[in-house]
C-alpha cells in the first residue's frame, strides 16, 4: 500500500477553497490574495500596528513586484490608500479605506458560514484538535525553511 502524503491533499484543500473563495469575491471585484492583504491590513491596524508594503511581502512571502501589483489594483479599486511615511520619505504605510470595512463584514459572514458547512461532521473538539495539528505542521515547515 502506498504511503498517504500530506502534500496533495494540502493542495486539493487548498485549490477547492482557493476556488470557493474567487466565487464568493468576484462581487467585490477581489482576488483571494488582495482579500488576504485587506486582512492581514486590517487586523494590524486594529490591533495598532503600522503595515508597510515590506510587512505584506513577509506575510504573503511574495516578491517586491507581486505585492506592488496587489495593491495597485487594491488602490484603484477604491479598498486601500498608501500614505506617505513622515519619518522616511521611501516608505508608505498601507491602510484600509472605508469600502474595505463594508467588504470586510460581509465577507466574514460568508467565509464563517463556508467554514461551518465545511466543518460541520467535525465534533468542537475535533475541529479544535484539527486547528491544533494544522498549527503544528505551520510551524514545523517554518522551522524546516528557517533551517535550508
Amino acid at each position: 500500500m502506498d504511503k498517504r502524503r500530506i502534500g496533495p491533499m494540502i493542495k486539493r484543500i487548498h485549490w477547492g477553497l482557493d476556488k470557493k473563495f474567487n466565487d464568493y469575491l468576484k462581487e467585490y471585484d477581489l482576488t483571494f490574495a488582495q482579500a488576504n492583504i485587506l486582512r492581514f491590513v486590517k487586523s494590524n491596524n486594529l490591533n495598532g500596528k503600522i503595515v508597510t508594503q515590506r510587512d505584506i511581502e513577509k506575510y504573503l512571502n511574495a516578491s517586491n513586484p507581486t505585492v506592488s501589483g496587489l495593491l495597485d489594483r487594491l488602490e484603484d479599486k477604491g479598498y486601500i490608500r498608501r500614505i506617505i511615511d513622515d519619518k522616511d520619505a521611501r516608505r508608505r504605510i498601507i491602510v484600509t479605506t472605508e469600502k474595505s470595512a463594508n467588504f470586510d463584514v460581509e465577507m466574514m459572514a460568508k467565509l464563517d458560514s463556508f467554514q461551518d458547512l465545511i466543518l460541520q461532521d467535525l465534533s468542537l473538539k475535533q475541529q479544535d484538535e484539527l486547528f491544533e495539528m494544522l498549527d503544528m505542521i505551520t510551524k514545523r515547515i517554518k522551522e524546516i525553511e528557517g533551517g535550508m
